[in-house]
């Protein structure tokens, strides 16, 4: 959808909260559409501590018409809701019974109203991004220059692996919106401030799309000559690339090789679980697991032509266990063989996938028969 929603969203209007596949409407206990906020955040994924980036909020009640991560408390707050209520409402400041619809929430960090994410799609802005509305300095893509950041750039240097959150201004270490001014950056110097276009465009629509209309127009029409514009670096060919599942050990992306002209064979595993069962393709849960034995092409197996895939002749992908696809294989005895991870020297261990539909996983050599396993000829 072309419209102003980008600029609604990073200068703070008040925003519904979405967490269902019909898009219903959940607000604050009174169904209102409820306020929003942006907090600053790293989880501390590099040696600099970053990568930063800006996290939304908004102000509601448990996710009312999607109860996948309900507690028992959120199941209270939604079952103890009024009539016409999405939940119960928290008591005002002072008070302790549920308050009025004119009441603001005593506490809006606690309780059944209070700053939720959309847990699963996360709203995340980059600085970039917040900086065309709130003013603040970054040194080294860490934010810093407003209060509640003061700690960003000491928690970035440590080596403890933890998240950090900007904090609300004069509340000690509660969470919350740091206390940035707004970004008065003008071009040329004396115009209309940056903040005040970003609001302009997130309160009206038809002034956003017209700017954009002439600006695109321009665009395509100034074009880039072929002085400007070179290739890139070719680093998709070849290359197996799908979007990544929670809660998945499907690799992101690997270099495919192709299967060689060996032998095609199937993978069995030497404990006893996996009797009459074999590494395959499973198209419903699309992951790499163990299955009664068919020999359909998706259980059947050849070793690529470098000699570090195994790969399956149904899919031509290589199985990958825990974001690792190239192996090395080391035969113990005659019959059995290792696959090793050369990342870290730790094998395929299969224990985990003896229960229906799971994949297996890496773990410290051992000479348990779950890391055991060996090739299969066909008998069709």
């Amino acid at each position: 959808m072309i419209n102003n929603d980008y600029y609604k969203n990073i200068v703070g209007l008040n925003r519904w909260f979405i967490d269902d596949k019909e898009c219903q409407h959940v607000g604050d206990a009174f169904g209102n559409k409820p306020k929003t906020r942006w907090l600053t955040h790293s989880r501390k994924m590099t040696e600099r501590g970053g990568p930063v980036f800006w996290i939304h909020q908004n102000h509601v009640c448990p996710s009312v018409f999607n109860d996948k991560n309900w507690n028992n408390e959120a199941r209270q707050c939604i079952e103890q809701a009024g009539p016409g209520q999405q939940c119960k409402p928290d008591p005002s400041a002072g008070s302790s019974v549920p308050r009025l619809e004119d009441q603001e929430d005593g506490n809006p960090s606690s309780g059944c109203e209070k700053w939720r994410l959309i847990v699963g799609k996360d709203e995340i802005a980059l600085n970039c991004e917040m900086g065309l509305y709130l003013d603040f300095n970054v040194t080294n893509g860490v934010p810093h220059g407003c209060e509640g950041l003061e700690h960003f750039a000491e928690e970035m240097a440590s080596d403890e692996p933890r998240a950090v959150w900007s904090r609300e201004p004069g509340h000690g270490r509660l969470r919350g919106q740091p206390g940035c001014a707004k970004q008065t950056l003008s071009e040329p110097a004396g115009s209309t401030p940056l903040y005040m276009i970003m609001e302009e465009y997130a309160h009206d629509n038809t002034v956003w799309i017209d700017d954009f209309t002439l600006a695109f127009e321009k665009m395509m029409r100034n074009g880039a000559s072929n002085e400007i514009l070179q290739n890139a670096p070719d680093t998709t060919s070849n290359v197996y690339c799908p979007l990544p599942k929670r809660r998945s050990n499907e690799i992101p992306c690997y270099e495919k090789q192709e299967a060689g002209n060996g032998t095609v064979f199937m993978i069995g595993c030497r404990s006893s679980p996996f009797a009459n069962k074999v590494l395959q393709y499973d198209a419903d849960k699309d992951t790499f697991n163990f299955g009664d034995m068919t020999q359909e092409t998706n259980q059947q197996w050849r070793v690529s032509k470098e000699g570090n895939q195994l790969v399956n002749e149904m899919t031509g992908l290589a199985w990958n266990v825990e974001n690792v696809a190239n192996f090395e294989m080391e035969k113990n005895g005659d019959q059995n063989m290792y696959i090793i991870s050369p990342v870290d020297d730790r094998v395929v261990d299969c224990w985990s996938a003896r229960k229906n539909g799971k994949p297996c996983n890496l773990a410290p050599r051992k000479t348990t028969a779950s890391q055991k396993l060996y090739a299969i000829p066909f008998t069709l």
